[in-house]
């Protein structure tokens, strides 16, 4: 996917955006509220990808280089106006059996279902999956693959 710097792409959670084709996001701290057209979901992973017109915000890096078991890792949740960084170890990565995707194991505990998993360079390295405290995160390769 390409975007220009006031087209911006979201992820999400599946669970948070529902059955609706547009929703209203709020851009915090400006008071603006654009209109985001879902573009895709995937049930399985819980994601959805949405188009944000007008949205200008800096993108986020996903990692280009693999990760590694006892890795530094964190995770990143946003509540309320500011963002909480918890700091963990990378404990697994595989494939269980029935799963479509890779799933990451760490110790980072996330305050929120919504949070990211990032490297020690601030790159997303996983998304952890819906659910407060969850410690398993879906790996950005699995995610790029939904990017297309």
């Amino acid at each position: 996917m390409q975007s220009d710097r006031f087209n911006g792409y979201v992820l999400t959670h599946m669970s948070l955006v529902a059955a609706n084709e547009t929703l209203t996001v709020s851009v915090p701290n400006s008071g603006a509220e654009l209109i985001a057209q879902v573009l895709q979901m995937n049930e399985s992973m819980d994601l959805a990808v949405l188009k944000v017109n007008g949205l200008n915000l800096p993108a986020l890096k996903f990692s280009a280089e693999p990760i590694t078991v006892g890795e530094t890792i964190w995770t990143a949740a946003k509540s309320d106006q500011t963002v909480g960084l918890a700091k963990g170890i990378l404990q697994s990565s595989l494939r269980a059996e029935g799963q479509a995707h890779d799933i990451i194991h760490h110790n980072a505990t996330s305050r929120s279902g919504g949070s990211i998993l990032l490297n020690e360079c601030g790159q997303v390295i996983g998304i952890n999956q819906s659910g407060s405290g969850s410690n398993e995160a879906i790996d950005i390769a699995t995610v790029k693959q939904l990017l297309g």
